[in-house]
């Protein structure tokens, strides 16, 4: 089972984390049912053409009309993956997915812009993180930012929680939530870290465009003067100690396989409190926390079969 899951991890990674993203956008809007009326009200209460219509539904509707884009992105991705691999053009989805990121960071944009609620926010920034993710085996320096957007989609969690907070029986739900958009916000830092010792331990040889080049490209260098004493120092002092039930040598070594232990008892805590409000909105984040267990299992497995001091020489190495 384990190689399975290692040998399909993108395929777990996209469909886990990405059907999760659209489904907690779902949520946001309110659950299936208040997303069907706002869908319905997108496309027969404007009166004018296509434009107008775009900018009407992102302010009157701006959950659901960021809900639909996601799905847009994640579907056109998928499509053109398997029909550019069906031609023998692989070489292709590197395209492809920079273009996914390329919208789904406009569209994060707008979720910030628009009076968008905490967790479609929060959704836009996984999808964003997830198409850098997608393009790790070929450039490890995309590790960096998608670690970036994973916490920044974390801190959407948290801010979820906070706003949704009741008394009632959302009180548990909301307490879970904001405990998950911690841990899902240090696990992006710790696969900033795993990005740290991937691109120090890059092939020089290999080729990619100058800029981007893992260990001498302009973005790496400025990453690793401003940005990577910062996460690490994060990591070291407040990720690591709160992750306690996580043994010492995996999270020495192993900072994906740690990211996952870190966020998948609190998707399922989170989930479960979720669905016992019994709550339309409630439902579908149950789910959506379900799709994203998957793709932190996708992510873990990175560590599964080699050991890899080199995470531990990338935070020793910057002390």
């Amino acid at each position: 089972m384990r190689r399975w899951v290692k040998a399909h991890g993108a395929e777990i990674q996209f469909w886990g984390y990405e059907g999760g993203n659209i489904v907690a956008a779902i949520a946001g809007a309110g659950g299936f049912a208040a997303f069907n009326e706002q869908v319905f009200g997108v496309w027969t209460n404007v009166e004018t053409g296509l434009a107008r219509e775009l900018a009407t539904s992102l302010f009157t509707y701006p959950d659901a009309a960021i809900a639909i884009g996601l799905g847009i992105v994640v579907l056109l991705t998928s499509a053109l993956s398997v029909i550019v691999r069906r031609f023998g053009a692989e070489h292709l989805t590197v395209w492809i997915d920079a273009v996914a990121f390329a919208v789904a960071v406009g569209l994060l944009a707008v979720t910030i812009w628009s009076d968008a609620t905490w967790l479609t926010l929060s959704a836009t920034a996984f999808v964003a993180g997830s198409a850098l993710l997608r393009l790790c085996q070929r450039n490890p320096l995309v590790l960096k930012p998608g670690g970036i957007l994973l916490s920044t989609g974390g801190i959407g969690l948290i801010g979820y929680g906070t706003s949704a907070f009741d008394p009632g029986s959302w009180a548990l739900q909301s307490v879970l939530t904001v405990l998950t958009g911690f841990f899902v916000a240090s696990a992006g830092l710790l696969t900033y870290q795993g990005g740290i010792a991937a691109c120090r331990s890059f092939d020089p040889s290999h080729r990619t465009p100058h800029f981007l080049h893992p260990r001498r490209g302009l973005v790496a260098r400025w990453l690793s003067r401003f940005i990577d004493r910062p996460v690490l120092t994060l990591v070291q002092h407040l990720v690591l100690p709160t992750v306690f039930w996580v043994d010492c040598h995996t999270k020495a070594q192993k900072p994906f396989a740690t990211s996952m232990w870190a966020r998948l008892p609190w998707r399922a805590f989170a989930g479960l409190a979720a669905l016992a409000t019994g709550t339309p909105e409630g439902i579908v984040f149950a789910v959506a926390n379900a799709g994203w267990a998957l793709g932190d299992i996708a992510i873990g497995s990175l560590d599964w079969e080699d050991h890899q001091p080199e995470h531990l020489s990338a935070t020793q190495q910057l002390r």
